[in-house]
């Protein structure tokens, strides 16, 4: 399946990636990938995901807690939302009063292995940025015994992204922040780097034409990519090229069944969005 089978994270090869029906990666990937199998099996929100949703027994924790995370982790949303939850429903007051969050540039702390260059060092200090290992490790073994008084004060690390700055906070979110929204705009023709759409800070106007590309399942677009969680082997240089007139792929129906996971393949469909792609 792999395009170099003595590389352990190879790119699979492209007769891999194109096979049918989804299910049958579940053998395939076998204990590499136990999860698959229960989204596979349980697509819906209900009792079965519910019982270990960790959302709903924050109030059943009683320990301090350093919550890690990084801006370009894409599986990275509950980390705040721990340190939030967990700093307001603990058991006791002195977990509730004793967390601590440290939001790196890197992609997946601690295993971070190449964070942005411009993350290696602050532009306002001679001081090496925070390290989140070190700190884990230091926190691990101290802030069980201690109650928490080895945690960083202020409870905040941030590595704030353009600036290129590690701040302390009081708090998160920031009260001092202003939410900022940006809106797509188009006539039709926002279908590649070619097109005419544009992002602004103006409403859209309930006038403009929705756009109408091609979607193709079985040749998406390649898409912009940037940095992600896995490292600079899931950057193939295709990710970082313009994708010119190809069609956009914005999402798909799930897939139910072998027949129609056959009866799909290759078809080509034409979708229209209401949110243009810029």
């Amino acid at each position: 399946m792999k395009s170099d089978p003595d590389v352990r994270f190879a790119p699979l090869t492209d007769a891999a990636l194109r096979h049918l029906p989804l299910k049958d990666w579940v053998d395939r990937f076998g204990a590499g990938a136990p999860f698959l199998a229960d989204i596979l099996h349980h697509d819906k929100d209900g009792a079965y995901w519910r019982a270990v949703d960790i959302r709903r027994q924050l109030h059943n924790i009683d320990v301090p807690m350093l919550h890690v995370g990084s801006w370009y982790n894409i599986a990275n949303w509950d980390t705040p939302q721990y340190f939030l939850g967990v700093g307001q429903e603990a058991m006791s007051a002195t977990a509730r009063e004793n967390q601590a969050l440290f939001m790196g540039p890197g992609r997946t702390c601690c295993r971070t292995a190449n964070p942005p260059q411009a993350a290696r060092a602050t532009s306002t200090s001679d001081q090496k940025p925070p390290t989140p290992c070190r700190r884990c490790s230091s926190s691990v073994s101290t802030t069980t015994s201690d109650g928490g008084t080895s945690l960083p004060r202020p409870p905040v690390t941030l590595f704030v992204m353009g600036d290129h700055l590690w701040r302390h906070e009081d708090e998160w979110p920031l009260n001092r922040a202003q939410a900022t929204f940006s809106y797509l705009h188009s006539e039709g023709d926002a279908n590649s780097a070619d097109g005419g759409g544009t992002l602004d800070r103006n409403r859209s106007d309930s006038h403009e034409l929705p756009d109408t590309y091609v979607y193709d399942q079985e040749e998406p677009g390649p898409h912009r990519g940037r940095s992600v969680c896995r490292g600079r082997r899931a950057r193939p240089a295709l990710e970082g090229t313009p994708t010119g007139r190809r069609a956009l792929h914005l999402g798909s129906a799930r897939v139910d069944d072998d027949q129609r996971d056959r009866r799909d393949r290759g078809q080509t469909r034409t979708w229209r969005s209401l949110a243009p792609c810029v």
